[in-house]
């Protein structure tokens, strides 16, 4: 027996965008960031109840969405001769800290009359990249062929990966679980023609980048008063 509103709507998720940005600052020189990946999701698909039981959540309070990302970013690595000589500089110095930056944003429909969605960001990973991993960032950004150059930066899974449970309350504040896997960002040469057009790849685990999203369900009261526009966590 349950004494939850029968009237309760969903957080639905309408669509998820991940990103991974490179953030490189020191107290003095201030801040400079970049992005390697964009990707839309690949696949969103609603988990049905009886799976959700055997998760253990009760999808009378709550739905629940697998949500799968391609591995390969859908923009090139963009980045001026400026902005690398930059970050380099900035890399260089002896209090800089350098930090990858793995977040994803879910646009949300809190009532099934309207077509308005509100959008919340969560962060899947945020860690400090070690000496070694300075290090080849900093020879790849003074590299002549960045179009051309080879790298990886690979991010261990617990306490610092790639975040696969999430949740998104009534408020809709994104909160992750402890489930994290090994993260490895691939940058790849791309010829095209005179002009090679660098990208990168994103994987967590073995596989292409996936998370299980879990929201909380509101009242009809609660969606009708957030459809304009969303903050974010």
């Amino acid at each position: 027996f349950s004494t939850v509103n029968p009237s309760l709507q969903a957080n639905a998720v309408r669509s998820a965008m991940l990103k991974a940005e490179l953030y490189v600052s020191s107290p003095q020189a201030g801040e400079r960031s970049s992005l390697l990946y964009q990707a839309g999701q690949q696949t969103l698909n609603v988990v049905s109840k009886e799976v959700m039981h055997e998760r253990g959540v009760d999808p009378a309070e709550k739905d629940m969405y697998d949500i799968d990302f391609p591995e390969l970013s859908e923009t090139y690595w963009v980045v001026t001769q400026s902005l690398r000589d930059q970050m380099s500089n900035l890399s260089s110095q002896p209090d800089a800290i350098s930090r990858i930056r793995i977040s994803c944003r879910f646009d949300i429909a809190t009532n099934s009359a309207t077509t308005s969605t509100s959008y919340t960001v969560g962060d899947l990973a945020f860690v400090q990249l070690d000496e070694n991993q300075t290090d080849e960032l900093q020879a790849l950004l003074t590299s002549r062929s960045v179009g051309r150059a080879e790298a990886a930066i690979n991010i261990p899974g617990i306490p610092y990966g790639f975040r696969t449970d999430v949740s998104i309350d009534a408020r809709l504040v994104v909160q992750t679980g402890n489930v994290a896997l090994n993260t490895t960002l691939t940058l790849t040469g791309a010829d095209q023609g005179e002009v090679a057009l660098p990208y990168w790849t994103l994987r967590s685990g073995a596989d292409r980048p996936g998370i299980s999203v879990t929201t909380e369900k509101v009242t009809p009261f609660a969606a009708s008063g957030g459809t304009s526009s969303g903050g974010h966590s």
